[in-house]
């Protein structure tokens, strides 16, 4: 977490922090940080876990796609510390599609697998019920169907669950104090299935600020914290 944060937030060499130096305040108009979060039923009782995701995926342009076991770090790419391994994909047939309301080719490979992934994380069973429109992937209203779609189903989970990690938790203390209480659901289990149902897919925010009141670098008696930190990143 402490180098996950490091690079995206928390650190003056992180993304966001560069953006804003940069004048760009607004970066969330282009850039964004999402994760995946699942529910299911245990013996009658509605729960809820976020989706660990390892695996390691690009889609460029819905023409090219890299998928590897590789971590964009140089203990994976160095090329003499990890093994990895890593696969490149070209499209070479192409079907019709769309780039910012413009007819483009879109791969018909890598086209389908991003289309794909995004109907899987927003929820989409078919298209042309739904009528939500995922083949152009950079219009301003795909977009911001996308963040809306996390937001609404971030909010329900933290509205229905005792989630973790939260922006809404800014210490250790009070992440023990969640985790050690018990949380109903809300009212009525009728509601909560309504709610439940509001749900869109497995999108959700990335919480960018779960322990920010925390020093979450490495303690130095630990093995990350003895050597240099190049080890590990």
């Amino acid at each position: 977490m402490h180098y996950q944060y490091s690079s995206i937030s928390r650190n003056q060499t992180s993304i966001i922090n560069r953006l804003e130096k940069q004048g760009i305040q607004n970066w969330s108009d282009y850039i964004g940080f999402y994760s995946l979060r699942g529910k299911d039923e245990l013996q009658g009782v509605p729960v809820s876990e976020l989706i660990y995701i390892h695996s390691k995926l690009i889609i460029v342009d819905d023409n090219r796609a890299i998928i590897s076991s590789g971590n964009i770090n140089d203990r994976s790419l160095m090329g003499d510390r990890d093994s990895e391994f890593g696969v490149l994909i070209r499209d070479k047939e192409f079907t019709k599609g769309l780039m910012n309301g413009a007819e483009y080719k879109s791969g018909k490979f890598c086209g389908s697998l991003r289309r794909s992934l995004f109907s899987e994380h927003l929820g989409i069973q078919d298209e042309e019920q739904t009528n939500i429109k995922i083949d152009d992937p950079v219009s301003d209203t795909f977009y911001s169907l996308w963040q809306n779609t996390a937001k609404e189903n971030t909010s329900l989970f933290e509205e229905l669950f005792s989630v973790l990690p939260s922006d809404n938790i800014s210490t250790r203390k009070d992440s023990k104090l969640l985790q050690t209480s018990t949380r109903p659901l809300v009212e009525t289990f009728s509601l909560t299935k309504t709610k439940l149902n509001r749900i869109q897919g497995t999108l959700v925010e990335y919480p960018l600020w779960y322990l920010k009141d925390e020093n979450l670098a490495p303690p130095l008696n630990a093995k990350e914290g003895m050597v240099s930190s190049h080890l590990w990143t």
